[in-house]
């Protein structure tokens, strides 16, 4: 049920609670194009033509600060820089924490499977 007027000042009890035409216009608007995207689903899971851009806006890890042969890396170790085909993936950062790296890194500098044992 839906109560529409064409001014909320008017009188009746339901009045100040109701849509006005704009309102009740841009309800009908929204409802359409709800429906419209539900009949017309997104496959997200179709990403190959994005392929570039994901690379692109990727991260990939990289040291925060300098990194000494033999450190145990911790989070604070890491950070994430574009792009996101330079080395370790930056989802992959559990996999990198507790280890220890084999050779000195500068900072701002990918990490690569390789720098661990």
């Amino acid at each position: 049920e839906m109560h529409v007027v064409f001014d909320k000042a008017m009188f009746g009890p339901d009045a100040k609670s109701s849509l006005t035409i704009e309102e009740f216009r841009t309800l009908v608007d929204g409802c359409r194009k709800i429906s419209t995207s539900l009949n017309n689903p997104v496959n997200k899971n179709a990403t190959e033509e994005y392929s570039e851009l994901k690379i692109m806006f990727g991260k990939s890890l990289s040291a925060r600060n300098d990194l000494s042969e033999g450190k145990t890396i911790s989070l604070d170790d890491l950070e994430t820089r574009k792009p996101g085909d330079k080395g370790i993936p930056a989802g992959a950062y559990r996999e990198i924490i507790g280890k220890k790296i084999n050779k000195d890194k500068a900072a701002g500098s990918f990490l690569e499977t390789s720098d661990f044992n």
